[in-house]
């Protein structure tokens, strides 16, 4: 249910924190206790308890992060990646600008992925892609037995 219900969660979503100044929480507010309400319905067919047991001691005894640890972790996973492309990549390059000059007004959820998870795209290592032809030969031998 959750590769399901969280696809492509990094576009739409962003975890509830606190700016500075503010007392209440900004970000996905709504949604967060959505998916809670529907976690809490799955936990309780998982562990079979009352439908008043605390949704923090279902999560507990069924294995479950809480909703929330989830989808900012889900959120962190994917900012992380966008972090780590190779400056060939569009939307690496779209992050740099992002980092190097946000948005005033309207900022896109990848700047308030970044700005969250305070992460700066150049500090990530970045990973290269292997490309390899179709027919390329890997430079060991390998010898086929049934008995192994």
């Amino acid at each position: 249910m959750i590769p399901k219900m969280t696809y492509g969660l990094d576009v739409w979503y962003t975890p509830p924190h606190k700016e500075q100044g503010k007392k209440r929480n900004s970000g996905s507010v709504k949604y967060l206790k959505e998916f809670g309400k529907l976690q809490h319905l799955v936990t309780l067919a998982i562990t079979g308890a009352f439908c008043t047991t605390p949704t923090d001691l279902l999560d507990a005894h069924a294995g479950l992060l809480q909703m929330k640890l989830l989808l900012k972790k889900i959120c962190h996973q994917a900012a992380t990646h966008i972090c780590s492309l190779p400056l060939t990549n569009p939307v690496a390059i779209q992050a740099q600008a992002y980092h190097d000059c946000p948005a005033s007004k309207h900022p896109t959820n990848i700047q308030c992925l970044l700005k969250i998870f305070n992460l700066d795209p150049l500090a990530i290592e970045k990973i290269q892609a292997s490309t390899k032809p179709p027919n390329h030969r890997l430079p060991i031998d390998t010898i086929s037995s049934k008995y192994i």
